[in-house]
């Protein structure tokens, strides 16, 4: 259909309508359409709706209106209002907002018809019922307040106190970069969501957006665009129109996402919460104060990463997390001033490496070496490596005994009691208790079995005792990896982090009498920063009794 054919013109209150259709028209062709129209023999005695400053940027003049619904129908250029000013102009235009109470919704019948307040009067050119706004052309005086009615028409409601007047900008904005298909853009201005172009569905836009209001900037002309589908690398950008409007290039790319391909269905009970936080990842460096906590629920990485995604994907209109009222949808960074990681605000996976958006710290997951962090001042901090220690092919009730070795046999001397311990309920060492001993575990003094709950590397003292202490002064003592009672197919020791490579002497014993005793199973090995699993061979001993 022409053009022609889907826009009305209303000579009379000077309004021009999209009515009909769904083809969206280039500025330039509204223009070029008016420009045939008005040198007819009929609009001779009509204003000029339209001028042109640029191939890309027009004006709407004479105090010429189009209602927003229409602007979605126009691509590839900006519009600016001329006549608008009510302050100014004879014939300019009020917008008035009203109160929820009592509030009666205009009507397409309304249109034309005369606003009155009672004092002032004008003709209503549009009206929007979910934010009870009236576009009203001035008729008489230069002030509007209280209840307002339409004469022989519907609507009704009160001024809230927001009466505005001036000019309106349309800024014109549309993508550039490569758009995987079918990905889905969508609009920010503000922090609100706007409605995206009559017909669009997917792939490449190009729209008009209001920049200006009033004669007021709206969010200083910026307006974000965003492409955040489940299973693509994200992106966004801000741009900022001119004080004309301006045709305004938004680049945007997507492709696959290769460690989410295809998405995820739900955030893995992850929790954010925004704010201040101080951490320490154990890099030796102590406490950093971070912006954003996410709690991975214990899930790998890899998955937290896809949880993440989840909570930051273009259906999300819930708060990011606790702390914050940024919807996920368009959340971007902890800090306006940080740099962005636009293919995930959180932070990218690379590898089996989780690398988190600057002001991120991630606790509580299962692999907490896969991690790359950045504090809010900016400064990198990786963890230390945690490994741990398994010894399977055991069953339960086998008792697993893995200790360092000196010289191929147990270093019962790795420390030696700093004093004589007399029903002591702490134990401590001579000796520097380093970063790969554990903060909870099993300590020996001599052949007597402890466990412990806290330790204070700084003043190499062993706390929470299962039982009290009683040693000499210089008896030695040692921290096993494991050694406990097995409760099925495997054990593992505690985490620890990793400092040198450790020489151990591994064993396994049972005695059940007949029929469920094992012959001792002993073995070397040497734990690596990768850790060390060992494989037990349970061999029944057929001859004890």
């Amino acid at each position: 259909m022409p053009i022609s054919a889907d826009f009305t013109i209303d000579y009379t209150n000077r309004r021009i309508t999209h009515s009909s259709g769904t083809t969206r028209y280039s500025v330039n062709a509204l223009y070029s359409y008016f420009a045939d129209l008005i040198d007819d023999a009929a609009q001779m005695d009509d204003t000029v709706p339209m001028s042109a400053q640029t191939p890309v940027e027009y004006s709407l003049i004479n105090g010429w209106f189009m209602d927003d619904a229409s602007f979605g129908y126009l691509t590839g250029g900006s519009i600016q209002t001329v006549g608008w000013d009510a302050a100014t102009y004879t014939n300019g235009v009020y917008l008035l907002t009203m109160q929820a109470g009592g509030y009666t919704n205009a009507v397409a019948g309304d249109i034309g018809k005369t606003v009155t307040d009672g004092t002032r009067s004008g003709v209503l050119l549009a009206y929007d019922n979910t934010l009870r706004k009236w576009w009203v052309r001035r008729g008489t005086a230069t002030a509007w307040a209280g209840a307002c009615t339409i004469t022989t028409g519907t609507g009704a409601g009160t001024i809230t106190g927001s009466v505005t007047t001036g000019e309106d900008v349309w800024g014109n904005f549309y993508n550039l970069g490569t758009l995987k298909t079918g990905s889905v853009l969508y609009i920010e201005q503000g922090g609100a969501l706007i409605a995206s172009p009559p017909g669009y569905t997917a792939d490449a836009m190009d729209v008009l957006v209001r920049v200006r209001q009033s004669s007021t900037d709206i969010s200083s002309r910026n307006v974000s665009l965003f492409s955040r589908n489940l299973g693509d690398d994200y992106d966004c950008f801000t741009a900022t129109a001119t004080a004309s409007g301006g045709r305004n290039p938004v680049p945007i790319s997507t492709k696959t996402d290769t460690n989410d391909s295809s998405g995820t269905a739900s955030d893995g009970g992850i929790t954010i919460t925004v704010g201040t936080t101080s951490q320490d990842i154990g890099d030796g460096a102590g406490a950093q104060n971070y912006d954003v906590l996410i709690d991975g629920n214990g899930m790998t990485v890899a998955n937290v990463y896809k949880a993440i995604k989840y909570r930051t994907r273009r259906q999300n209109t819930a708060a990011i997390g606790s702390g914050s009222s940024v919807l996920g949808q368009f959340y971007r960074t902890a800090n306006g001033s940080y740099a962005e990681v636009k293919n995930s605000p959180f932070g990218f996976q690379a590898g089996a490496t989780f690398f988190g958006a600057r002001g991120v710290y991630l606790t509580n997951v299962s692999d907490p070496n896969n991690r790359s962090l950045i504090d809010a001042a900016g400064n990198v901090r990786t963890p230390p490596v945690s490994i741990t220690v398994t010894v399977s092919g055991v069953v339960s009730g086998d008792r697993v005994l893995v200790a360092r070795s000196a010289a191929g046999v147990i270093n019962k001397s790795q420390f030696t009691l700093n004093g004589t311990h007399t029903a002591a309920t702490t134990i401590v060492v001579n000796e520097t208790v380093g970063n790969d001993i554990p903060t909870s575990g099993v300590i020996r003094v001599g052949d007597t079995r402890f466990t412990y709950g806290g330790l204070n590397r700084g003043t190499k003292t062993f706390s929470t005792l299962s039982a009290a202490v009683t040693a000499a002064s210089g008896s030695g003592a040692y921290v096993p990896l494991i050694d406990d009672v097995a409760a099925g197919a495997t054990i593992a020791s505690p985490a620890m982090t990793y400092v040198a490579d450790i020489d151990i002497i591994a064993r396994a014993r049972k005695y059940g009498g007949a029929g469920a005793s094992i012959l001792p199973f002993e073995i070397t090995g040497t734990v690596t920063n990768a850790g060390l699993t060992v494989s037990a061979i349970r061999t029944a001993d057929t001859i004890v009794t």
